[in-house]
């Protein structure tokens, strides 16, 4: 804008470190849009959330960008379940079928060395089989282990076979697993944040979305509301994610904020799947403001 229109400029900061709102009773104004409605300031300047309720008191300039809200939380300590990562490549269903697989396999093998007339493994104990059956598994097959009779060797063949591609596939799904660990976010939407008894729900102090929940007459918002009522007064991004940081809360602003935070190397925090309360960014300017149309056209 200096540029094109070669003014000269203050920069001041917003009296109490907050973006700010009306009043209850509109007369007044707090953080940067009470110092633009009274006149102490010419522009606000920062991602003011366009809402019904700050455009009584001052005027927006044009929308410069688009926004949901997110919410980012500190993720699960997996540090516990390292030691039992080694079973996550499959679901415990898996593992099931898996085993049930192998006593399956161990009981036709004891039944075949039983009823078989061309065989020399009637003598052979159940546990045996079930051994034969399990060495198969991790591929031990040989030596004097074997079934000597053809159904016997058939059936091992078959489950042989079977085990490389389960081997395979567990493998396949192993490295892939240690190479990216997965994360999964403990709450997906504002809905989950509201019956969470694992995190509370924190945002900006005097921020929109603090006006937003705070001014909540029912339903979900004020549900949030409720449970902000022992919310800490914080006044910077930074001091929120601080909080994130103790795994007690769930800090909620502009989801591109939080998606940058995680892309420089926070991998311990998480954003929520879903955004809500999608609305424009713009800047602020007192009412009726004589440069307005003129900043508007840039």
């Amino acid at each position: 804008m200096w540029a094109f229109y070669y003014y000269r400029y203050v920069m001041l900061d917003s009296v109490d470190g907050t973006y700010g709102g009306p009043t209850n009773d509109g007369k007044n104004g707090t953080g940067m849009v009470g110092m633009v409605m009274r006149g102490e300031a010419d522009i606000g300047v920062g991602p003011f959330t366009v809402t019904a309720a700050r455009e009584t008191v001052v005027d927006f300039l044009t929308p410069f960008q688009e926004e949901g809200v997110g919410i980012i939380m500190k993720t699960k300590d997996q540090k516990n379940d390292r030691m039992f990562r080694m079973f996550l490549p499959f679901q415990s269903t898996s593992w099931i079928a898996t085993g049930v697989s192998i006593v399956i396999t161990g009981i036709i093998l004891f039944v075949i060395s039983r009823c078989s007339p061309y065989t020399n493994d009637a003598d052979k104990p159940i546990y045996k089989n079930f051994w034969l059956a399990f060495g198969a598994f991790f591929g031990q097959l040989g030596g004097d282990s074997t079934h000597t009779s053809a159904s016997g060797r058939i059936i091992l063949g078959i489950w042989w076979m079977c085990t490389i591609l389960i081997l395979e596939l567990y493998t396949a799904n192993l490295a892939a697993y240690l190479t990216i660990p997965p994360a999964k976010s403990p709450i997906k939407n504002l809905e989950q944040l509201a019956a969470s008894s694992d995190y509370k729900p924190l945002v900006k102090t005097g921020s929109n979305l603090d006006f937003l929940f705070r001014r909540a007459k029912g339903g979900l918002y004020k549900q949030i509301q409720e449970k902000m009522d022992q919310m800490p007064v914080i006044t910077t991004t930074e001091a929120g994610y601080e909080l994130v940081g103790t795994g007690k809360y769930a800090y909620m602003t502009d989801v591109s904020q939080l998606t940058y935070k995680v892309l420089k190397g926070c991998h311990d925090l998480l954003v929520a799947e879903e955004t809500f309360n999608k609305a424009g960014l713009s800047f602020i300017v007192r009412t009726n403001a004589e440069f307005k149309t003129a900043f508007n056209l840039q």
